[in-house]
C-alpha cells in the first residue's frame, strides 16, 4: 500500500474510525450519581464506593483532561464532589495522595492540592511528587 490510497484508507481506515468515533459518542459517557458526584461506574447497578484507594472515575480530569474543558458545568462540579467525597478517606497511598492533588489542580481546587501535598509532606511522600507532577498547570 502507498501511503495516502484512498481506496485503502476508504475500505480500511474510515470505517475504522467510525467506528470509534460511534464508541466515543454512545458510551463514553459520564454519569453524575445520586450523590452528585460523578459516578465511579457507567452502570447504575454497581454503587459508588469513596473508602477505597482507587480514582479512576477522576482520570477524565487527571491524567487525561476531557473534563477540564468541559463546557458542561454540571461535570465538573460533579467531579469536584468526587473529588471531596473522595478525599474523605485518607489514603496511605503516595501514588493516590499526588493523584488527588493533581486531579485537584486540574479541576482549580487549591484547598484540596494544599491538604493532599502537606499529607504527602508529613509522611515524607513529596519526593515521588517530582516524578508525578512534572505537567505544568496553571491554577488562574
Amino acid at each position: 500500500m502507498i501511503m495516502g490510497d484512498k481506496q485503502y484508507l476508504k475500505k480500511h481506515v474510515l470505517p475504522l474510525y467510525m467506528k470509534m468515533a460511534e464508541f466515543y459518542e454512545n458510551y463514553l459517557t459520564f454519569r453524575i450519581n445520586e450523590d452528585g458526584t460523578l459516578a465511579e461506574w457507567m452502570d447504575k447497578n454497581y454503587p459508588d464506593v469513596y473508602q477505597h484507594r482507587h480514582n479512576s472515575h477522576l482520570h477524565p480530569v487527571f491524567p487525561r483532561i476531557e473534563l477540564i474543558h468541559a463546557v458542561d458545568t454540571a461535570l465538573l462540579h460533579a467531579a469536584t464532589a468526587a473529588l471531596y467525597k473522595r478525599f474523605e478517606f485518607d489514603t496511605s497511598s503516595t501514588h493516590g495522595l499526588i493523584h488527588l492533588a493533581l486531579q485537584a489542580i486540574h479541576l482549580k481546587n487549591t484547598h484540596i492540592m494544599e491538604l493532599n501535598l502537606d499529607m504527602s509532606w508529613k509522611a515524607g511522600k513529596l519526593v515521588s511528587f517530582a516524578i508525578h507532577g512534572s505537567s505544568s498547570i496553571s491554577l488562574r
